[in-house]
């Protein structure tokens, strides 16, 4: 196996959205390995590339990773997106929150040591079709964020799971992510890079009304898009012991017309809702942008609590409940009655049922709020699994003990979506059917459920 070792790598240090700096460095092959010291950048950088492809199976298949849906454990919580920049590779973005790294005295410079350690999987292969070991010594700057990017080789019609660890070398702390990077379509999501007018990448497709985002294409200064405009009113799921017969996903949006698009084109939306940007030829590929609410993730108004309790009562008493013309007095009666008018026990299950809803929000949101899917439904109500198996379109979790009797697995399968990569539908199964009575009788009892509790 052939080592190389490359230096390549482009740094934003950012105090916001209209205030960065840019730090190149220009792609060199070097033989040997030492380490360059570059005294006007202030930064170093070593890559270790392994150009042989060899078959190994995707860690993620024999790995817990319940920790990726955990808030207790998103002290070091990358964030990243990518952008096919052309037909030989993507860039690959990861904004990195300052206050959570390190730094130590360098000849009197501030400096944080991160390594990016990733393989690139072939999704239908499973082979490693690339993988690098990279170290960046990054100086402090007067900036909440730093935004890192990674040049990795790619091909058009592949679709690929990235499997990366960015960890702080002087604090000894990580994260090991897995991330879709898709170019299996003819025209994939990825292929467009949304970001603000500054040109500093969003990490998400979720804005806010104060919002202005632009797109850039690898090879376009222009091109014609469909503008379609829906609604987010999509219907809640199923409990998960009722079957159903799962369709090809497809929507009808509220008005669709064509338009000139630009790389300087700016785009609003103000209004909840959202914008798929696509093709002339189809609803496939394109971008679709989401407005949900400006308090998003969180459910901030009584109306937005009281949803959430669809879970917890049937449909008789959840339309009395909505009924009510001040919401907050339906929301207080529903977990008043549950504690038996115990006020701090009440507020005790407030605070996980809503906080459960946030988290699933952040977590799971796909063309729809987070928690309206199925694996926010069952991570709110159930809370989060003991043990996620996790390849790019399937999901195991599992509740309980493997080692006793009381658990459940619920598969959890990826569906081709127009609006995003994120659509996971439960696989339902009647056995499930007395569990979730005894959650939802948990909760309407004043007890947070556990499985096998």
């Amino acid at each position: 196996m052939k080592n190389k070792w490359i230096q390549k790598a482009s740094i934003v240090f950012s105090d916001n959205v209209r205030n960065h700096r840019h730090f190149v460095l220009i792609e060199k092959e070097m033989s040997g390995r030492n380490i360059f010291h570059f005294p006007i950048l202030l930064l170093f950088l070593i890559v270790s590339v392994y150009s042989c492809t060899t078959y190994t199976p995707p860690a993620s298949k024999n790995l817990n990773v319940s920790y990726l849906y955990n808030p207790s454990l998103q002290v070091f919580d990358p964030q990243l997106t990518a952008w096919h920049n052309s037909d030989k590779s993507t860039t690959l973005f990861v904004s990195l929150q300052k206050k959570n790294l390190f730094f130590v005295n360098d000849d009197n410079v501030l400096k944080a040591a991160v390594r990016f350690n990733y393989k690139l999987y072939n999704n239908k292969t499973m082979k490693v079709s690339d993988s690098s070991n990279v170290v960046l010594f990054l100086p402090d700057r007067q900036s909440d964020k730093m935004i890192v990017t990674l040049n990795i080789p790619t091909a058009d019609t592949v679709s690929y799971l990235l499997d990366l660890t960015i960890s702080d070398v002087n604090k000894q702390i990580g994260r090991r992510v897995f991330f879709t990077i898709d170019r299996s379509l003819a025209v994939n999501t990825q292929d467009y890079l949304m970001v603000n007018p500054e040109g500093v990448p969003y990490f998400s497709n979720i804005v806010s009304e104060t919002d202005t985002f632009m797109f850039k294409h690898r090879s376009q200064s222009h091109w014609v898009w469909s503008k379609s405009m829906g609604s987010n009113n999509f219907a809640m799921p199923y409990a998960p012991h009722i079957l159903i017969n799962y369709k090809p996903f497809n929507y009808k949006a509220d008005s669709t017309y064509r338009l000139l698009v630009t790389d300087s084109t700016r785009f609003t939306l103000p209004y909840e809702g959202f914008i798929h940007f696509h093709p002339d030829t189809g609803s496939y590929g394109g971008y679709a942008v989401f407005h949900y609410h400006n308090h998003f993730p969180e459910p901030h108004n009584p109306y937005r609590l009281l949803q959430p309790i669809r879970y917890l009562t049937s449909n008789k008493e959840f339309d009395e409940l909505n009924l009510y013309a001040e919401k907050k007095n339906s929301v207080d009666k529903f977990w008043l009655e549950a504690t038996g008018g115990n006020a701090d026990r009440s507020k005790e299950l407030i605070k996980v049922y809503y906080n459960r809803v946030s988290f699933a929000n952040t977590f799971f949101t796909s063309y729809m709020e987070g928690w309206k899917t199925d694996r926010g439904m069952l991570y709110v109500v159930l809370g989060l699994p003991n043990t996620i198996y996790k390849t790019h379109d399937l999901e195991r979790w599992i509740y309980g003990n493997s080692q006793t009797n009381s658990t459940l697995t619920f598969n959890f399968v990826k569906r081709p979506n127009p609006l995003c990569n994120n659509d996971f539908v439960l696989s339902r199964n009647e056995s499930f059917k007395i569990s979730w009575i005894q959650a939802i009788d948990a909760w309407r009892n004043g007890r947070v459920y556990s499985v096998g509790g």
